[in-house]
């Protein structure tokens, strides 16, 4: 019975586990009745009797603060509710300790742009040898889990391949190519392990298609950047 004053605290993390936002109060709360009426009269009380402690509005500690439109396409939203030790008010109810998780949920595709470097492992048509650049420039899009906000760690690309730089393309060098990849430090990721979401590595399927040259298949090693 009577007063309690909890501290809420509201942090929203990226997928990667950055913290973006973080919101704390003090708020007073008290036991219900059952009755709307009831606890609102309480409630009215209370503040009266406390002061500045207990001055506060029914709406901070019936909603979160974090503003909707502020929120990255996908987070986590943890809530958490634990008394305050601070304030020597009342007898104190451990009882008054929670956390809950809410799920920002985004879109299921997601696009973006990579720069890699990729290391021919095997080429279909080794006979009709080319010169294969050092840099790949690929647009790809990956499918994002409902679930979790993890990228699924296989995703699809387009864009040039086995090039001196994104945009040299020439005769018996780069080419054009089409990538099916398996990202390994996306599934390192999934793991739980903290690995930088701009990096990239792992094995490429490549169908790729030279100027002037025979197109093949190659399958590759591949180390990136996500921009």
């Amino acid at each position: 019975m009577g007063p309690q004053f909890v501290i809420i605290k509201t942090t929203v993390q990226l997928q990667t586990g950055t913290t973006v936002q973080s919101f704390e109060r003090r708020v007073m709360t008290c036991r219900s009745h059952g009755d709307a009426n009831m606890d609102r009269a309480l409630f009215l009380q209370y503040r009266r009797a406390y002061g500045p402690y207990a001055s506060i509005r029914t709406a901070e500690f019936e909603g979160l603060q974090a503003e909707v439109d502020s929120l990255p396409n996908w987070a986590v939203i943890r809530v958490s509710v634990e008394p305050d030790y601070t304030i020597k008010i009342g007898a104190v109810d451990r009882s008054n300790t929670m956390t809950r998780y809410f799920r920002v949920k985004g879109p299921s595709i997601e696009a973006g742009f990579t720069l890699g470097v990729p290391k021919v492992l095997y080429d279909t048509r080794a006979s009709d040898s080319i010169d294969y650049g050092n840099t790949s420039a690929m647009l790809r899009l990956y499918y994002v889990d409902a679930a979790s906000g993890h990228r699924f760690p296989v995703n699809i690309g387009i864009g040039t391949f086995g090039v001196n730089s994104p945009i040299d393309v020439s005769i018996g060098r780069g080419g054009f190519a089409t990538s099916v990849f398996l990202d390994i430090i996306e599934l390192l990721r999934r793991l739980g392990l903290g690995v930088g979401i701009k990096v990239n590595a792992g094995l490429d399927l490549t169908p790729f298609f030279p100027i002037q040259k025979k197109s093949r298949l190659l399958f590759d090693a591949h180390v990136g950047l996500a921009l």
